[in-house]
């Protein structure tokens, strides 16, 4: 199963959603989940996960599997170039570029790659795909993730400004994208709070609408730790997330199963009503314990994809670290003389 999210443009947080649909996978879903980082404008869960000592991992990410890639990939062989968030290997993660000067190096490589991903489905123990593709319209796209995945989510806020950004791009999706069972699954998936509801949303773009995911106040503090943090899961974004899964998860089987029923109709395209009047601020709860770190050890080993390739676990990096304190700024000794 192949899941992949775009943004229209902005940031409605594309890589958060799809970095916790990941994490929420295994529970909802009963299989592992792969987060593939085909952002061509790069990779950033892995810095943000352990806030920057993770690093750059030489010999693991797309660009390895690319290069590879050009002499034929299998499933089992993309197994070498991923790691493990988790200690059993149930989450797993491809990262993405560092530089997004290496995107041309994907070009010619993306449809192999592509086949790859698609080919867990068919393991002893299938592993299932989460694609962060980025922003539509980007330099170089990753455009077999975004005309064969099993479901394409276009990400978007409830307000004004991403609806309006997001019509002309959905409307090109409509327009070249195979129709069901042969193209994916199209839907606009809501993050966040905004003056409109579901049914506006899909009223004006013409597509189902899914969601809304809510947008917690720690992920502007903790990022994609949350999913580590006290209680995460049975928070309303978690829980959100995990019933996300679920449904995707069912809708696909139920395609496969040829039973699915067709996605809802939209009613012709009207204007967005006007945006109601604000409402009274209402107190935000108080913020959580602090987060849990991810276990460093990594006792649990999962069987290799195939006898050539397996799983790297990401537990070689450093701990995950606690929340840092308040920002400073620090002045370099060789600045500090230039500065009078």
């Amino acid at each position: 199963m192949l899941i992949s999210l775009v943004s229209a443009k902005h940031a409605p947080g594309v890589t958060t959603v799809a970095t916790l649909l990941t994490w929420a996978w295994p529970e909802a879903v009963g299989r592992r989940a792969l987060l593939v980082e085909a952002d061509p404008a790069g990779g950033d869960v892995l810095v943000d996960l352990y806030e920057g000592a993770a690093g750059e991992q030489e010999g693991y990410g797309l660009l390895a599997a690319a290069v590879a890639a050009r002499y034929g990939m299998t499933a089992g062989q993309l197994g070498r170039y991923a790691l493990r968030l988790d200690g059993q290997g149930r989450r797993l993660l491809l990262p993405g570029l560092a530089d997004p000067a290496q995107g041309a190096a994907l070009r010619d490589t993306w449809g192999q790659i592509a086949g790859a991903l698609a080919d867990l489905d068919r393991l002893d123990d299938p592993v299932d795909v989460v694609a962060d593709c980025g922003r539509l319209g980007a330099f170089g796209p990753p455009t077999p993730l975004l005309t064969g995945p099993d479901v394409l989510l276009v990400v978007l806020r409830p307000t004004l400004r991403d609806v309006a950004a997001a019509a002309p791009r959905v409307s090109a999706l409509l327009d070249t994208l195979a129709p069901v069972p042969q193209g994916p699954l199209l839907a606009v998936l809501l993050v966040g709070d905004g003056p409109y509801s579901a049914d506006d949303v899909a009223e004006h773009l013409d597509v189902a609408v899914v969601g809304p995911v809510p947008w917690e106040s720690r992920l502007d503090r903790v990022g994609l730790r949350i999913v580590t943090s006290r209680g995460y899961a049975r928070s309303a974004l978690g829980r959100a997330v995990a019933g996300l899964a679920a449904t995707l998860a069912d809708r696909v089987a139920a395609r496969a199963d040829r039973t699915a029923p067709s996605l809802p109709a939209a009613p012709p395209r009207a204007a967005l009503p006007p945006s109601p009047p604000p409402s009274d601020p209402v107190q935000a709860p108080p913020p959580p314990g602090p987060s849990v770190p991810v276990p460093a050890g990594s006792e649990g080993v999962h069987p290799p994809l195939a006898a050539d390739g397996g799983w790297v676990p990401v537990t070689r990096l450093p701990p995950m670290p606690s929340p840092p304190g308040p920002a400073t700024f620090v002045v370099s000794p060789s600045a500090r003389r230039g500065v009078r």
